[in-house]
């Protein structure tokens, strides 16, 4: 079968989705990071200390967010962290708070700096800092490093990473020991105002989503009721009439890739009840499947869907998939009426899970994409670099809208900042970050975790031998996603643009960027 190269994709379009799901961490609920993040590490540190006799002075370790980076690996035989490139490039690398130089490297691993054996997924060895649940016991791992390399601790590394994912499954484990062990659900339950955002106008955003015809859906892993939870605070009480379907425990990747039964909730436990035959409408399910939910959402609403989206059957030859983009690809093999979308922020679960095994396109949420910092923006018509932001008079038309646009919505004011620059299109380097305030009396644009300067560099690339390389993860989101956001308050206004990112190595990237509402 012929296939299509990925960077030969077409502008993102959100009206071209008849069936939009979402994953709820992260994504449709988003973390006030800093407070978050501390609050797992000193959990975590608190049950090492009480159940696994670590030394009390691990209680004093301070969480450090200069040291947190998704992504990472953690190498359980060395007690190494590892940034790692596309092709399995090893870039930086820390034993425990410790760099390690590029010749230390070479004499670990390989002379290339190339990662033995690594396939992007947790194995024997190595183990991935996937999302902020995790990245949050980063810095506790390598204080632990440094505690055993100090003789006070016997534990091997790999004994003390077992022991970590035993702190996390005794905080996280257990959908009916909710707020009854650690301290993590006790206390986000007492204070969820300080771990979360509240989401009024992503709320608003579903709400016009669903009146335009769109069928919306949510599958997460988290279990009943954290979900109650966490979106019960950020949507109201009423959150569960913003979704046709519901699913919690949905244990993705599996949910995509395998076909699994569907369960009603036990009113008394929140655990697995009866097989449910099919969804109902505004209810919270367990497990099941990406196809099943499909299957639901078409099968009951297939007379109202809108008529824009493309209808493909029938065989797909060679020649229909010679040149097309990937969107045009991954549609031509589904022969599905309805185009999906899958918005969520876990690049190998939700992200690349969604389109292999159902050929649905994939909005990534990277909430790092606040962070980028490199040189002024690009000249979209050239590619020369613009020194100054360009004003609202100096561009042309393949421009955005001037930046300093001020609006009222519900008596809340929203202001681009005053100095933002405008951004053109370009597919030669990567652009400088979007300096886009999102004032709705509650969230702000970036979390201070993400304002502090790592010691890893960027998430998204690394500078080797003078040329911007994406890492494993950049090089994903760049080829698995139709487009990417720092977090859904961006797509709350319609019209939006789309601007393009190149991600380095030559990958480029649909950044959708917030610019106000068109007159």
């Amino acid at each position: 079968m012929a296939t299509a190269k990925m960077t030969d994709r077409a502008p993102f379009r959100l009206d071209q989705y008849e069936i939009i799901g979402f994953d709820m961490d992260h994504c449709l609920a988003r973390y006030r990071l800093q407070p978050f993040m501390e609050l797992i590490h000193n959990a975590m540190a608190k049950f090492l200390v009480e159940e696994k006799q670590y030394p009390k002075s691990l209680l004093e370790v301070s969480f450090n967010s200069s040291f947190i980076l998704k992504g990472l690996v953690f190498d359980k035989t060395l007690g190494n962290f590892l940034k790692v490139l596309a092709g399995n490039k090893i870039a930086r690398a820390f034993h425990g708070s410790s760099r390690l130089t590029d010749t230390q490297i070479e004499q670990m691993y390989s002379a290339d700096r190339t990662l033995p054996s690594f396939a992007g997924k947790h194995d024997s060895r190595y183990f991935i800092f996937t999302t902020y649940f995790e990245a949050a016991a980063g810095d506790l791992l390598a204080a632990i490093v440094d505690l055993k390399d100090g003789g006070l601790t016997a534990h091997t590394y790999t004994d003390i990473f077992a022991h970590l994912v035993a702190a996390f499954e005794h905080i996280f484990g257990q959908a009916h020991h909710i707020g009854t062990r650690g301290d993590y659900f006790t206390e986000l339950m007492s204070q969820p105002h300080k771990y979360l955002y509240e989401r009024q106008r992503v709320r608003k955003w579903l709400e016009q989503l669903r009146h335009s015809g769109r069928k919306l859906f949510m599958a997460t892993n988290s279990h009943v009721q954290y979900t109650q939870l966490v979106m019960s605070f950020a949507f109201g009480d009423d959150w569960e009439s913003l979704f046709d379907a519901i699913i919690a425990n949905s244990e993705k990747p599996h949910f995509f890739a395998e076909d699994r039964p569907l369960f009603h909730v036990q009113v008394d436990s929140f655990w697995e009840g009866e097989e449910a035959v099919d969804f109902a409408r505004h209810k919270i399910f367990l497990r099941g499947s990406a196809k099943k939910v499909l299957k639901f959402l078409t099968s009951n609403t297939c007379s109202e869907v809108s008529t824009t989206a493309p209808h493909i059957a029938g065989e797909v030859t060679g020649e229909q998939l010679e040149g097309a983009g990937p969107s045009v690809v991954r549609a031509l093999e589904s022969h599905s009426a309805a185009k999906v979308l899958y918005c969520g922020d876990h690049l190998m679960s939700d992200v690349t899970a969604a389109i292999d095994h159902m050929h649905w396109d994939s909005l990534a949420v990277v909430e790092e994409i606040f962070g980028l910092e490199t040189p002024a923006p690009l000249n979209a018509c050239s590619t020369s670099v613009v020194d100054e932001p360009q004003s609202a008079s100096g561009v042309d038309a393949c421009s955005t809208v001037a930046a300093g646009t001020e609006e009222t919505e519900g008596g809340k004011k929203r202001k681009l900042d005053d100095e933002a620059p405008t951004y053109k299109r370009t597919s030669s380097r990567l652009l400088k970050k979007p300096r886009i305030t999102i004032d709705n009396g509650n969230e702000t644009n970036q979390d201070p975790s993400l304002a502090a300067k790592s010691q890893w560099g960027s998430y998204f690339s690394e500078i080797e031998d003078g040329k911007l390389v994406p890492t494993y993860w950049g090089a994903i989101l760049a080829t698995k996603s139709v487009a990417a956001t720092p977090c859904l308050s961006y797509l709350c206004d319609l019209p939006y643009e789309t601007v393009t990112h190149d991600m380095g190595g030559g990958v480029n990237l649909e950044l959708i960027v917030q610019i106000g509402r068109a007159h």
